[in-house]
């Protein structure tokens, strides 16, 4: 767990993480020993775009056979020997700089050791890795791979992207326990980890239980490549909120990956039909150990097959088409031929949660289909170009093609139409309702594409013959009344098509607020299109740095759409941003480049923006392509505004005419070099824009620091006068954008003005602009570019402004596509707010809305048994409460004792004064502790609900009678919270309080306080994992008054606190009148509450129920007396109270306590015990990590004189 102490210096800053890993496993595919370090050179340099500083790799030395006996593991010094005998010691070679400074490393030595290149080997695990320094400078100690022990045979091979947060304690731990360290990075404990748990074994297990018991103990986001020598000729790729995918590759398959390639599903049973590889189990060796061929004849029959995991799509492609994206939690384990992945956890991979233990997931593999990647070779390669950046700059009038291919319908008499076949570029789509089945946050995409047959075509519009020279057409004149006229008479037409969004375009129409939520480039793309949404949708769109959210917290309600844009779908601060509007129970849609990315799976709805693989670390192509899809976005949210349907057909126009505009502006490179040939010598430039362009200036400004390391500024236009006018002079130069748009006169007083002080101008303007020319001046050098509607222009006004930086950047003797400290995917990661999400988790697992730890017996309740045993120990039991549990039961059981510890230990853990470190203790010793019951996996509130809709329609085709009321109470809300004011609204109205007065005031209890609809779900799941009566969700949410009477109460609570207290006292009566259900307002219950039956259940208005309490009917909570003060009962945590049971006073009941029915309690239980009788009487200690609540255990124990 990640130590609750004041964070120093260098845990508390920020890291970037943006390492590559490539990994390649072959099986009966023979490759010599210069060709695999060849194939894992090769994927390295494909992952250089990523930012590294050193690089390593690691490989066999000799070949080991197709099939081990490894039914006996020798101790660790045999196995040792062994490999000094045969020379089968891995071979790890480590490089500081380029990977040609790591090819000069292998060949000399491969040369030193008289290694054999043209050795073949039948099956091979290799592993290759690019680090980005985090923890310790750039050096050969520090470089990955990293292993177990120099010196003892290099046992566990690890390569690592991420950032391990709790690496401080593991080390503590390790060389406690006497291990040596060599490095300073956080990777070197994995190895080291392995080794420990491995040795501390008694019985052998598989390598994949080993990787899952590892992860237990590992906090934090990373990717994991893993080989030993204790498990030859096998490899485990592992992965928790790092990239990483599998390519799969058959001797059938083509390097493209054409071939017919059936999905590899091994679920256990023979697989042999179709040419699908066996599974493990088919081939009688599960995912246990191997055995020999005589046990396991199939795998002499076994084809050949080979596997590539890497960071990026980028360094796979060449190999095969045909991949596994791995989801978080994914353990993937590579042996004799087949993979099997297993999910770790509740990393949203289709885990078990608490319930995922190793041995559970370890029996339980998953299937995960294969996929087409949608990328040519020929796009991770230079094509001619000198850089990737040049290349991706002048890629652009076909990726904004790309982005709006089937999305679009033009109109037949467009201009844009003309002009696209002028250019010969394919843009005669249509709509198809058929849809292609492409995705994004699990919401297809109905798009097809009919290309026309006059149009050349291209894989994925790449590579088109150069265009004709042709003349630009001028948009036609659309803001006519006529034209707005016609648009309303005719039949409605859906001219742009985002199948993403096509179920919730009603919803983003009538929310509260559009928020956009991106870092660095793709949030100058949201500015760019910032206004254009406000214009067209006419709602307010905010604009949110991911970082600065964050830090802010600010408020965001469930009627927001939250839209979150990344180039990657993995920056970091944006995906805890997207936690956070998750949290809030926002609409969260996701615009990204990459398919399958964290943020794409993630996100509810979404559009991909198909600008293809960009390479070079400063963003071109996808800023733009970002742009268009904004853009879009506002066209088809407007569709149904009658007053904007002139401006939405102009935009359309100009998207016709976008890649020709494009074309043209790249024409203007030959003077954008000369401009930079005049500004090289620079140490400065400031960018002036306004309106739209305030966002060109900011990327303009952004792109020149980021690749020619000169100090640019961007700079509102209208804020000149306040501060940036001093920096002006006649050595400044000062590049301002001045388009047409509306700002356009505003911007020509911005220029003079600037003239005035002498300043070197540089004016980025539309062609035919006379007025910009005068104002200034013969000294001012003009860039002149195609005019498109405002809300278009700053797509081409960034291209020149991109040559700009990338000449500069040659001319000044940088790498323009790796620039100095950057990288493409950026993965920030603050330690301190680690932190803050662990301290927020501790309140939330331990507190109920008013009650945060009830006083028993006069004093806290004391730490649980284990914990006090722990206190003072390096093995102070702790699991990782943001990451979730997976792996072993040993860690399922510690967090289930966590979750049960007092809050006084909750407080001195985060005051330091209770070392929490990681539970590693030999699996012998940890099962002798106590064998904590799992809790039940629930289903996420989006899980559930879609699961409550589906068993409703089932249940109105089965009961026709029922149909209607099923469809207006449940399957027609999109949400479970309007399914709830609709049914308690229905339930309560009367003459006093009206139906649609009250389903107003439930949706805004909801609106205001989001813990009302989480304390739901919990009660819900609570029924239906206590109630056997209970067969559906949609039963106990319609028809069990108990639940019903509870979520009612909440609502009146609600009312309560916000001093609306009369309203909360006509509630309660009218839930007492309905239900039978008597519950004051005032008090305070918990979550996943059960009132099994309900009727005459009655609680006083100072209760207090903690979490996870069921009761029977006719349980009394009362009070005793008329004074004020607390008068009524404090129920603990995990209560069962039986039928009829009276508590009367303010009486403390403790946690996991039960009592018999009819009992009469007037004084304290303590926690643990059951009470029966009038007056009640402690009867029988339970055991501790007893459940009542949960077993509901009505049948008569030896304690013979009660019953429950």
């Amino acid at each position: 767990m990640f130590v609750p102490r004041k964070p120093d210096a260098e845990i508390a800053r920020k890291e970037l993480v943006v390492c590559g890993i490539f990994g390649f496993y072959n099986y009966r595919q023979s490759h010599s020993h210069a060709d695999i370090i060849d194939i894992l050179l090769t994927g390295l340099r494909r992952l250089e775009y990523r930012g590294y500083d050193s690089a390593g790799l690691a490989v066999d030395t000799f070949p080991v056979p197709l099939v081990v006996d490894t039914t006996t593991l020798p101790s660790s010094k045999q196995q040792e020997q062994e490999n000094e005998e045969n020379n089968s010691r891995p071979l790890i070679i480590k490089a500081c700089g380029k990977i040609s400074d790591l090819e000069t490393q292998v060949k000399h030595d491969l040369s030193e050791l008289k290694i054999d290149g043209n050795v073949e080997f039948e099956v091979h695990a290799g592993i290759a890795h690019t680090r980005w320094a985090t923890h310790g400078p750039p050096s050969v100690v520090n470089a990955h791979p990293h292993t177990s022990g120099a010196g003892e045979g290099h046992e566990f091979l690890v390569v690592h992207n991420g950032i391990i947060t709790n690496f401080r304690a593991l080390k503590d731990f390790l060389v406690h326990h006497g291990e040596t360290f060599e490095s300073e990075t956080d990777t070197e404990v994995i190895p080291k980890l392995f080794k420990w748990i491995y040795n501390s074994l008694s019985e052998p297990v598989t390598f994949s239980q080993l990787v899952m018991d590892v992860m237990s103990q590992l906090e934090g986001a990373y990717a994991l490549l893993v080989k030993s020598t204790h498990y030859p000729g096998e490899m485990v790729a592992c992965k928790r909120g790092s990239p990483l995918i599998m390519g799969v590759k058959k001797p059938s398959t083509s390097s493209t990956g054409t071939g017919a390639e059936p999905a590899l599903v091994n679920d256990g049973g023979d697989q042999k039909e179709n040419g699908n590889l066996e599974s493990p189990a088919a081939a009688g060796g599960g995912d246990g150990l191997a055995v020999g061929p005589r046990d396991n004849p199939a795998a002499k029959r076994r084809p050949g097959v080979e596997y590539f995991l890497a960071s990026d799509a980028s360094a796979v492609v060449e190999h095969t088409k045909r991949v596994v994206v791995l989801e978080d939690g994914d353990v993937v384990v590579m042996r004799r031929g087949t993979y099997e992945i297993f999910n770790f956890g509740d990393g949203g991979g289709g885990g078990s949660g608490l319930a995922s233990t190793a041995a559970a997931a370890a029996s339980a593999p998953l299937p995960r289909a294969l996929q087409t990647l949608n990328m040519e070779v020929s796009s991770i390669m230079k094509g001619g170009y000198d850089h990737f950046m040049l290349k991706e700059i002048f890629e652009q009038p076909e990726t904004v093609l790309q982005t709006m291919r089937g999305r679009v319908r033009f109109r037949q008499d467009a201009p844009a139409a003309e002009v696209a076949a002028a250019a010969g570029s394919p843009v005669a789509w249509t709509l198809n309702e058929a849809g292609n089945n492409n995705k994004i946050g699990g919401i297809t995409a109905n798009a097809t594409i009919r290309i026309s047959a006059t149009t050349p075509t291209k894989p994925n519009g790449y590579s088109l013959p150069p265009p004709p020279e042709i003349k630009m057409v001028p948009p036609a004149p659309a803001a006519s009344v006529a034209v707005a006229a016609a648009a309303a008479s005719t039949p409605k037409e859906e001219r742009i098509k985002l199948g993403g969004l096509a179920e919730h375009i009603e919803t983003i129409r009538t929310g509260r607020r559009l928020i956009f939520v991106a870092c660095g480039t793709s949030f100058h793309a949201c500015l760019a299109a910032r206004q254009a949404l406000e214009h067209l949708v006419g709602i307010p769109v905010a604009m949110e740095l991911a970082s600065d959210l964050l830090d802010r917290a600010p408020p965001i309600f469930r009627d927001d759409t939250c839209v979150f844009v990344s180039q990657s779908g993995e920056t970091a601060d944006t995906l805890r941003a997207l936690e956070y509007a998750r949290a809030k129970g926002a609409l969260c849609v996701g615009l990204t480049n990459t398919v399958g990315s964290a943020i794409a799976r993630n996100t509810h709805a979404g559009v991909h923006i198909n600008a293809g693989c960009e390479i070079g670390v400063a963003s071109t192509k996808a800023y733009t392509s970002q742009i268009v899809v904004m853009v879009m976005m506002a066209l088809a949210l407007s569709a149904d505004r009658v007053s904007q349907q002139a401006h939405r057909e102009e935009i359309i126009d100009g998207l016709g005419q976008l890649p020709c505009a494009l074309r043209a502006a790249l024409r203007l490179d030959t003077q954008v070099r000369d401009l930079a040939t005049r500004l090289k010598d620079e140490q400065s430039l400031l960018v002036f824009g306004r309106g739209y362009n305030y966002a060109t200036a900011l990327e303009a400004a952004l792109k020149v620091k980021e690749v020619t390391l000169m100090h640019s500024e961007g700079i509102l236009a209208g804020e000149m006068k306040h501060g940036p006018l001093a920096l002006v002079d006649e050595h400044m130069p000062i590049l301002v954008v001045a388009t047409l748009d509306s700002m356009h006169g505003k911007m020509l007083s911005v220029i003079q003005q600037l003239k005035a002080r002498g300043a070197r101008l540089v004016v980025l303007c539309c062609e035919g602009d006379s007025e910009v020319e005068h104002a200034a001046g013969k000294d001012a050098v003009l860039v002149r570019v195609p005019k498109l509607p405002d809300c278009l222009q700053p797509v081409v006004n960034a291209v020149p402004l991109q040559l700009l930086a990338y000449h500069l950047a040659v001319l000044r003797g940088h790498n323009v596509d790796q620039p100095r400290n950057l990288a493409k995917s950026v993965t920030t990661w603050a330690r301190e707010a680690c932190l803050n999400l662990y301290s927020l988790r501790i309140n939330t697992l331990h507190s109920t809305r008013e009650l945060q730890a009830p006083v028993f017996n006069g004093q806290r309740p004391r730490p649980h048994r284990a914990a006090r045993q722990h206190k003072n120990s390096v093995l102070a039991v702790a699991t990782n409460p943001n990451l979730g549990v997976g792996g072993s039961a040993v860690n399922v059981r510690a967090q289930r004792l966590n979750q049960r510890l007092n809050e006084d230990l909750w407080q001195e853990k985060m005051q330091g004064m209770v070392p929490v470190t990681p539970l590693c203790v030999p699996r012998e010793e940890a099962l002798r502790l106590k064998k904590w019951k799992p809790a039940v996996h629930h289903l996420t509130k989006k899980q559930l609900w879609e699961k409550i809709r589906s068993e409703a329609a089932e249940h109105a085709k089965s009961e026709p009678v029922l149909a209607s009321f099923l469809h207006m109470s449940v399957i027609m809300h999109a949400t479970p919270e309007k399914s709830l004011a609709f049914l308690l609204s229905n339930k309560l109205q009367s003459p006093t309080l009206l139906g649609t007065q009250l389903m107003r005031l439930i949706i805004e209890a909801y609106e205001d306080d989001h813990e009302l609809l989480e304390a739901a779900v919990a009660d819900l799941q609570a029924v239906k994992d206590r109630d056997p009566a209970c067969e559906t969700y949609v039963q106990c949410l319609l028809f069990f008054k108990g639940f019903q009477a509870i979520q009612v109460q909440r609502v009146s609570h609600w009312m309560w606190s916000k001093g609306r207290k009369a309203l909360a006292l006509a509630l309660q009566s009218r839930m007492s009148e309905v239900f039978s259900v008597d519950i004051h307002p005032a008090a305070t219950l918990g979550r996943g509450l059960l009132m099994d039956h309900a009727t005459s259940i009655v609680i006083g208005e100072t209760a207090v129920v903690g979490d996870n309490v069921s009761m029977l009917h006719h349980v009394t909570l009362g009070g005793s007396g008329t004074g004020s003060g607390t008068r009524h009962p404090t129920i603990g945590n995990g209560v069962l109270l039986g039928a009829g049971v009276s508590v009367l006073g303010p009486v403390v009941i403790g946690h996991c306590s039960k009592v018999g029915a009819g009992s009469v309690v007037v004084s304290d239980i303590e926690a643990n015990s059951v009470a029966v009788g009038v007056p009640a009487k402690v009867v029988k200690k339970l055991d501790e990590g007893s459940e009542p609540n949960r077993d509901m255990d009505q049948i008569k124990d030896f304690i013979l004189d009660y019953v429950i």
